[in-house]
């Protein structure tokens, strides 16, 4: 399937010790569209807690993004659990599991129906546990032009070395596809995004593989609104959709799945790695700045 495409928040501070001072970052005062941290279930549990599997495709239940946003699961077999296991490093207690071929998310309603605009930022942090073919990390349950493929996949390609791919449709209805270059591992949390800049012109891929964000690929020289093409087409994280069906689901696990109104940079984006708590940044940054002083006091 695809085989042939062309496809909680952290805070951080920093101190200037000559005033310390702390600069909030540009990326608080973007609007973020949705956010699923999925710090709001019980661990262990299905995101539905119905017996059997006789639910209609509206799910019982979910997590809740900031905005409100319901992203469901089908009933206790087809849907995710809270997984403490499914904890990225970036902070948090659960994240959510995509496993053995099912156990994927959908939103039907919410702060995404109908949604777009002209820049535009995804990101979500995600381990594979095993490669099976395409794997699609977030996507959409449908075309709106007619064709088999889908009007979004942000998945990893089950070709190649296993590399990150984008492939949507643009609010104009233009397909662009962005390969990335980065061999991913099965086992490794990566903290991917795809970043859309219609200022620029760009469509950006970055990867954070536990070391910082880095450029994984990039389209330039596009003049057109890059915006995702506004629909009330369901999202979908943990499987993809083709040609009528469902197909190309993650075996894996998936935290901090977060949408943005804006062109994020690089260290705006939401780390994988292991950060330093406010605190501690003040502290140290308190430290430095009580050293500072005494060195200044002993040279009067």
């Amino acid at each position: 399937m695809h085989r042939f495409l062309s496809s909680r928040g952290t805070f951080v501070a920093v101190l200037i010790v000559a005033g310390t001072a702390l600069l909030t970052p540009a990326s608080l005062k973007a609007v973020v569209v949705e956010h699923w941290d999925f710090e709001d279930g019980v661990d262990g549990t299905p995101f539905t807690n119905t017996d059997g599997n006789t639910l209609g495709n509206e799910g019982s239940g979910g997590s809740t993004g900031v905005n409100g946003t319901l992203m469901r699961g089908w009933d206790e077999y087809w849907g995710p659990d809270w997984s403490s296991a499914a904890a990225s490093p970036e902070g948090g207690l659960l994240g959510m599991t995509v496993k053995d071929g099912h156990e994927d998310g959908y939103t039907i309603d919410g702060a995404l129906h109908n949604w777009t605009s002209s820049d535009w930022t995804l990101e979500v942090h995600v381990k594979f546990d095993s490669f099976d073919g395409w794997e699609t990390i977030v996507g959409r349950d449908g075309s709106s032009f007619s064709v088999a493929e889908s009007d979004f996949y942000f998945q990893r390609k089950g070709m190649d070395n296993n590399e990150l791919r984008l492939n949507y449709r643009t609010s104009g209805g233009t397909q662009y596809v962005v390969d990335g270059v980065t061999t991913l591992q099965e086992g490794h949390w990566y903290g991917l995004a795809a970043v859309a800049d219609s200022t620029a012109g760009t469509i950006t891929l970055l990867i954070d593989d536990g070391n910082g964000y880095v450029q994984d690929g990039q389209l330039t020289g596009l003049a057109e609104d890059l915006g995702v093409y506004s629909s009330a087409i369901n999202w979908t994280f943990g499987r993809g959709w083709y040609n009528g069906g469902f197909g190309d689901r993650l075996d894996g696990y998936l935290d901090n799945v977060r949408i943005s109104d804006t062109a994020l940079a690089p260290s705006e984006l939401l780390p994988v790695g292991v950060v330093p708590e406010p605190s501690t940044v003040v502290l140290a940054g308190l430290a430095i700045a009580i050293a500072a002083r005494a060195m200044t006091t002993r040279r009067r």
